[in-house]
This record gives structure tokens, sequence and C-alpha cells, in this order.
């Protein structure tokens, strides 16, 4: 059975997770591994581009509320961006990690 990862792109910028979707479906992931592949946008609300604490603490904020109930959907999770430690931090929090 494949186990299902939700990639999550921080920001509101669907370019971006398209392209997050291409690099995955194209260099990443051999045809061999059984990983199911979901992409995540944050919502138009949210920023485009995450350049300091403020942007990083609105987008946390609205990828979590919108992500929240997918928490027991899936068997992993990958936030597409290095900055985003409060995402990872709220996640690891309400999983019991």
């Amino acid at each position: 059975m494949a186990k299902k990862l939700l990639l999550i792109n921080p920001n509101s910028s669907q370019v971006v997770t398209d392209g997050i979707k291409a690099s995955f479906e194209k260099y990443i992931l051999p045809s061999s591994i059984s990983v199911s592949l979901s992409y995540f946008t944050c919502p138009p609300s949210g920023p485009p581009s995450i350049d300091d604490h403020v942007t990083s603490v609105l987008s946390a904020s609205l990828c979590f509320l919108e992500l929240l109930h997918l928490l027991e959907e899936y068997d992993g999770f990958l936030v597409w961006y290095v900055r985003l430690i409060l995402l990872v931090s709220a996640y690891r929090i309400r999983a019991g990690r």
C-alpha cells in the first residue's frame, strides 16, 4: 500500500506549488517507490512570499488552520520552505511528536 505524503507550499503562490510538483515527479521520486503525493498551497489570503517574521506567522497560522483536519489522512508532511519553523513546530505539537 502506498504511503500518503502531503507536500506543503506555505506561501500563496500556485506557481511555486507547480514547481514543487514538477521537481518531485521528475527528479526525486522514482516510479518504483510506492508514495502517493498530494500538494497544498497556502490560501490566497496568505503571503505570496515569506520574507520576515510577520509573513512567517501569518502563513503558519493560515496553513495550520487549513491543514489541521488532515493530520490523520497522511503518513507524512513536507513543508517546502526552510524558514517556516513555526508551522513545523505547530504540527509536531498537534501530532504529539
